[in-house]
């Protein structure tokens, strides 16, 4: 039974999500990663099969494609003032 460690619904799916990670120095986008979706915060949860899959890939594996990737800062100190 599921159990959010955020809000502690017991309402949840399972839905195919992206997923950013930094790992050796590159920004890593995994699309379609398999995640237990919180239905009231939102919180995600990844199986631990999932887990594995992700580090095997971000490790050993050559990206499907790339594509630039723009970072903006936000808050205070992002960024200048016109």
């Amino acid at each position: 039974m599921f159990k959010c460690p955020v809000c502690s619904s017991e309402k949840a799916i399972v839905s195919p999500v992206e997923l950013y990670l930094k790992a050796d120095g590159r920004n890593i986008r995994f699309d379609g990663v398999p995640a237990t979706v919180c239905d009231r915060c939102g919180d995600r949860s990844y199986s631990a099969e999932a887990v594995d899959r992700l580090q095997s890939l971000a490790r050993d594996e050559a990206a499907t494609h790339t594509e630039p990737l723009y970072v903006y800062a936000y808050g205070e100190g992002g960024g200048s003032s016109a």
